[in-house]
């Protein structure tokens, strides 16, 4: 579906006038009648489907729609077009939804023929019903969500990305034929893989993602080993710089001991050597004080020498 605008199609609207403005004076329209390139400009306030298609008529002229039973009264909220196509303005009666008897069916729009052929004949578009599962039995289509994964660490342990997708690819297999197809995307650029589906599919690929990230357990364990050991070894290393460094002290602890013991008993000596001197000076002291006594008694004895 290729829209120059996208307008949501769900709820119903409130009942409402429908207000058109005017087709492309260069294009087919009004007596002539449409084909699905007839370009026209239209503000419609939300009706049923078959007043949408009545909206389209009265602009661009004669428009051939044939609805299935219980189709055209189905709801469609207000939308406003700029420059559209016949075509394209027909395409958004595609894939609305509705409750048939308590089976959920979607719309399908489909062109007998396009352009307008030289017998004057214009294109006749059908819109019919088809069932949103297998059976009658077919429940409402599940909703779509989108999810993002990146292959970073899948691709850094040497998975191809075409690995990757092709165990995606084969995962969502399981899900048969009758399950909504899955879109499916890879970015190269940025190693991101993007997929659209249901809940339960999503969770699928998220497992799949989730095993092919992960590291075998005997690399995982290598790489913690290996992890284990450079650590260790650092953690060697600086030890070792440390006990060198203690060692350093050591040393020079042991040195400045050395010469501490030498510079006590030097000291020692030297107090020796003091006391020693000591002694002797004080020998010589009393021996200057023997003399001095003894020449003080051979004064007084010599005659004439006074005292």
């Amino acid at each position: 579906m290729n829209l120059l605008l996208t307008i949501p199609l769900a709820a119903a609207a409130a009942l409402g006038p429908v207000f058109v403005a005017h087709a492309d004076p260069l294009q087919d329209h009004a007596a002539d009648g449409a084909t699905e390139h007839t370009v026209i400009d239209m503000k419609f306030r939300g009706t049923t489907a078959q007043d949408f298609v009545d909206a389209l008529r009265r602009e661009a002229g004669d428009i051939n729609v044939v609805f299935d039973p219980h189709l055209g009264d189905m709801d469609i909220s207000p939308v406003e077009l700029k420059r559209v196509s016949v075509g394209n303005a027909m395409d958004m009666l595609d894939s609305l939804q509705r409750n048939v008897r308590g089976n959920w069916v979607v719309t399908k729009v489909e062109m007998i023929h396009g352009g307008r052929r030289p017998d004057g004949a214009l294109p006749v578009w059908r819109v019919h019903a088809r069932p949103s599962g297998p059976g009658s039995t077919a429940e409402r289509p599940p909703d779509l969500e989108t999810n993002v994964w990146s292959l970073g660490s899948a691709i850094a342990q040497g998975r191809s990305p075409e690995d990757v997708l092709t165990a995606v690819e084969t995962a969502l297999q399981l899900y048969g034929e009758h399950h909504a197809p899955v879109q499916l995307r890879f970015h190269r650029e940025t190693g991101l893989i993007m997929c659209r589906g249901t809940e339960e599919q999503l969770v699928t690929v998220d497992a799949v993602v989730d095993q092919l990230q992960r590291r075998p357990p005997d690399q995982a364990m290598k790489s913690k080993l290996a992890a284990t050991e450079r650590a260790a070894s650092q953690e060697i290393a600086r030890l070792t710089i440390q006990l060198d460094e203690l060692a350093d002290v050591e040393r020079r602890v042991t040195q400045w001991q050395t010469r501490a013991e030498l510079y006590r008993e030097e000291i020692r000596e030297l107090r020796d050597e003091l006391e020693r001197t000591r002694a002797a000076i004080a020998e010589r002291d009393d021996t200057i004080r023997e003399l001095q006594a003894a020449m003080d008694q051979l004064r007084r004895a010599l005659p004439g020498t006074g005292r």
